[in-house]
């Protein structure tokens, strides 16, 4: 039977998960259940930024109740990276403004897709995400003769990692359907 093991990234799903579909309450049981339906379920991946508590209190609760709830998932494993603030100053008028990115994900994501590949943990890798930095991994892993799956929305998506992949899984309301709370 085809081993699966599915990397989400996890702050891209929430956010075209709540441009897509209008919502974010998502069951990640169901949708890693359905996403990797006939196939032996190895592991599920899930990776994001935690949220700095002392600069966000009420992110930092919300997303602790969030990962305190997928952690009792069986086979679910959360990868944090960082939050990095950052400022920028608006060129017109001067005013300071204070951002945050998100920084170890992507990499984290990488690092994960190839030596889980090379250390033959899975088939077919389920990568739920619209970001195309992962194509050259994607292109990578193939070649140690694993199928990469493309889990993603219709919007804001790399055509890049979408021809990467070996197929594509459209993430709207019909296919989701199932796997809201």
């Amino acid at each position: 039977m085809d081993r699966v093991t599915i990397f989400i990234d996890g702050s891209n799903f929430y956010h075209l998960c709540s441009e897509s579909l209008g919502t974010t309450r998502v069951n990640f049981e169901k949708f890693a259940n359905k996403l990797s339906k006939d196939k032996d379920l190895v592991s599920i991946r899930y990776y994001n930024a935690a949220k700095i508590q002392q600069l966000e209190p009420e992110g930092y609760k919300h997303q602790q109740r969030f990962l305190s709830k997928i952690r009792q998932i069986e086979k679910l494993e959360i990868i944090l990276g960082k939050l990095k603030p950052r400022e920028m100053e608006c060129e017109f008028c001067g005013k300071k403004s204070r951002y945050f990115v998100e920084k170890n994900t992507d990499v984290n994501i990488a690092i994960d897709l190839v030596d889980l590949a090379h250390k033959n943990k899975y088939d077919t890798a389920i990568l739920v995400t619209g970001d195309g930095d992962f194509s050259g991994a994607v292109r990578l892993i193939k070649t140690f003769g694993k199928k990469v799956i493309h889990a993603r929305f219709e919007i804001n998506y790399s055509s890049e990692l979408n021809k990467a992949c070996n197929r594509q899984i459209i993430l709207d309301d019909e296919y989701l359907k199932d796997c809201f709370f």
